[in-house]
């Protein structure tokens, strides 16, 4: 038992985001109650759920009906806390609640303020855009203003926190997810969507305006590339196009298998608060056709092919030349250390240990 344990230090995770989807804050929620069992032990660590999820965890929990993202549940949730026993609370997104309780500690961790930077995030209709805006500005504002320390997962991030809301806070990176294959091998996966090795291009995601996913079809059609152009995830628009395939939503069982054997993975986005996907495709051996927008050009451009997300040439090179790009395997596994969440994810805990 260590000293920290020995003190008895309570501490609440706000799990309310955790889903069975795996969503990114989902994982990233996971990573941070593996560290904070880890470092305090598992007696001294609550997990705040909704009842959906109740059935499917074994750490110490309880439940509440509060949504993160319900104006009126951002003002209840305050009483809940309020009856917990806690000296530390850590809330892996960027809504808490609307009161602080004095002397207790919160963290909030922001992966991007997408929400006001996107153009017409919310709605093309501005009236509408701006209710979405204005709307999230009160939950997130008051949030981190009641946020004895804030967690930005880059640098990108931590800039647009301190240009938005003259908050100072600390960086650091998402660790990569492993995807898990199952049985599966990869001659079944490539059969099973009628796909060749290295010879195809993946995106992995939803299509949302920032995606620029239109964009990087229009760029693919246009090159010579004797590739197929594969859509991986949902909402994803018809493009009438045999040599772009739209998969929909995929289990991790064939998506690790998609991922290795594809001639690169390409994200073409023009806002991410961070690129998490790159990491999973670099991790997997894949070569990377990145956007160089904001945070993506953080990552290290030896390893990925950067190109300009508003200039179609700068893509359609891109398509035309990959397989004349080529990475250094021994330099990729020692730059990608840096994220290993077992190390990440001691670095975050011990931070907010250390906030007086």
């Amino acid at each position: 038992m260590n000293q920290l344990q020995m003190k008895g230090k309570n501490v609440l995770i706000d799990g309310r985001l955790l889903s069975l989807s795996n969503t990114g804050i989902s994982r990233y929620t996971n990573e941070i109650i593996k560290g904070a069992i880890d470092f305090w032990g598992k007696d001294n660590i609550t997990v705040i759920l909704l009842p959906e999820m109740i059935n499917h965890v074994d750490f110490n929990h309880i439940e509440t009906k509060y949504k993160p993202f319900n104006l009126f549940h951002f003002f209840c949730f305050h009483k809940f806390l309020k009856k917990q026993t806690f000296d530390l609370l850590i809330t892996p997104f960027y809504a808490n609640s609307f009161y602080k309780i004095s002397r207790k500690k919160y963290v909030s961790v922001v992966h991007d303020l997408m929400y006001c930077l996107v153009p017409n995030f919310f709605s093309s209709n501005k009236l509408i855009n701006w209710l979405g805006i204005t709307y999230y500005d009160i939950l997130v504002r008051r949030s981190l203003k009641n946020s004895d320390a804030i967690i930005s997962v880059s640098k990108t991030t931590a800039k647009d926190v301190l240009k938005k809301f003259n908050l100072q806070s600390e960086v650091f990176k998402e660790g990569i997810n492993k995807i898990e294959a199952k049985n599966t091998s990869n001659i079944d996966t490539l059969t099973k969507y009628g796909l060749t090795e290295k010879k195809y291009f993946i995106y992995v995601g939803i299509d949302r305006p920032h995606k620029n996913i239109e964009f990087m079809c229009n760029c693919f059609t246009k090159s010579k590339s004797d590739k197929k152009l594969v859509l991986c995830g949902k909402h994803h628009k018809n493009y009438n196009n045999p040599n772009i395939i739209q998969l929909g939503y995929i289990e991790d069982s064939d998506l690790k298998h998609l991922y290795a054997n594809a001639a690169s993975f390409i994200y073409p986005s023009k806002y991410e608060g961070f690129g998490l996907p790159i990491l999973e495709a670099l991790s997997l051996g894949t070569k990377v056709i990145s956007s160089n927008a904001g945070s993506l050009s953080e990552f290290d451009s030896r390893f990925i092919y950067f190109f300009n997300p508003y200039d179609e040439s700068s893509l359609i090179k891109a398509f035309d030349s990959i397989d004349d790009f080529t990475i250094d395997d021994v330099q990729l596994h020692s730059y990608l250390k840096q994220f290993d969440w077992n190390k990440i994810s001691l670095e975050i805990i011990s931070f907010c240990n250390n906030i007086h």
